[in-house]
Parts: C-alpha cells; structure tokens; sequence
C-alpha cells in the first residue's frame, strides 16, 4: 500500500509541473554611439523620424524587453510609446506583436546617456536562436519632452547582426545602428506530463481511496 500512496503522490507532482520563464536577461547589446537620429517626442524641436533596428537572437525565449538609449532625458512627465516587433530583417515583415509603452528616461550607469525601457513581454513572443527580428518605434504622445536631439546611433555599422531603418526625410542608412539592447526570458521547462502520466495518476488516486474505503470498512 506505501507503494500505491508514493506512486500517487509522485504522479499528483508531475502533473503540477509548469513551464515558466526565469529572470530576463541581455541578449543583444550594441552600446557604442556617435550620432543622434532625431525622433520626436512632444515638446522637442526635432521633426519625427519613425525608427527601426533589426537584430539577429542570441538566446531561445521570450522577447521581455528593448533598451534605447537617447541623448537626452524626457523632461516634465512620461510618454506613450508605439511599436511592433517584426519577423525578419526589416520593417516590412510580418508583425508578431504591437503594442505601446509608458516609458521615462533614466541616467545610464556612466551618466553617459539616458535608457528608455519597454517591457515587451506581454506581447509573448518568443524568439529562436539565430532568427532575426526588427523592432520599429512609430507614434509618441505624452506631456514629456525629449530635451537634446533624440535617439542615440551609430554610422559605422558596429552591430553585425542587424542594421538601422529610418523613415522618410532622413533616409536609408544602411550602415547604422541604434544605441540599443535587448532581453530575453530564458525558459525553465518541467516536462509537461505524457497521458500515460495523467492515466498512472488517475489510478494512483483510485488506489488511494480504495485503500481509504477499505481501512472505513475494517
């Protein structure tokens, strides 16, 4: 009978078992700048400029979040953010998310620019090793003003695995890069249970009881 009861309790703990992800972490990171590509947020100066940076995954996982660096800070409140992560090298892909993001401005460790995070995890994409995405930033509404002269980049192409893409009036640049990184979710996976699993526990429980209504009936 102990042996009936362990096997019950074995199986009841398979089945509890989940797939879930672990701390977020950086994938892929091109930090260097040397240029500011305008991009507007209410209250700048600048003319708009629609943003994309595509990049190739280094990790499997979920997509958690995008790190942009820009030159300024965004003063007198926080903005709302548009953007859509794309399938493949370039903003005309297929889109696998959109969505928006309230995002402030905060000072990098090296005071040498300030990040702008987006939490992207919502969107549950999950990325594979090796394929590459692009991330396209369109519309911005807020009270905030990005002071200083926008998104941070860099003309000599110093990410490999991926380039810039810039809207109209700025024009194509195909040896850019934005300040940016990315994080990714690493997966913890427990086997999810096989029927055979769910059948041996489903008759460990059934042996359980018959030995409970057994030991009534003594």
């Amino acid at each position: 009978m102990k042996l009936i009861i362990q096997s019950a309790v074995f199986c009841a703990a398979v089945a509890a078992s989940s797939f879930s992800y672990s701390a977020q972490q950086i994938d892929q990171s091109q930090t260097s700048f040397n240029t500011g590509v305008p991009f507007t947020f209410p209250g700048s100066s600048t003319t708009n400029i629609p943003l994309g940076q595509s990049f190739t995954a280094g990790l499997n996982g979920l997509l958690s979040g995008i790190i942009i660096e820009s030159n300024g800070a965004i003063q007198g409140g926080s903005n709302t953010l548009a953007y859509n992560i794309i399938d493949g090298n370039g903003v005309n892909g297929s889109i696998l998310g959109s969505s928006s993001a309230t995002v402030t401005s905060v000072l990098s460790p090296d005071n040498s620019s300030y990040l702008l995070s987006i939490d992207t995890s919502l969107l549950n994409i999950n990325i594979i090793t090796g394929h590459q995405y692009t991330f396209d930033f369109t519309n911005v509404s807020g009270p905030g003003d990005l002071s200083s002269r926008g998104i941070l980049g860099n003309t000599a192409n110093p990410y490999s695995g991926g380039r810039i893409f810039t809207g109209p009036g700025y024009g194509n640049q195909p040896n850019w890069d934005l300040a940016f990184k990315t994080e990714v979710g690493t997966s913890s996976v427990t086997p999810v249970p096989e029927p055979e699993t769910y059948a041996m526990m489903l008759g460990g429980l059934g042996a359980l009881g018959f030995v409970a209504r057994r030991r009534k009936s003594l």
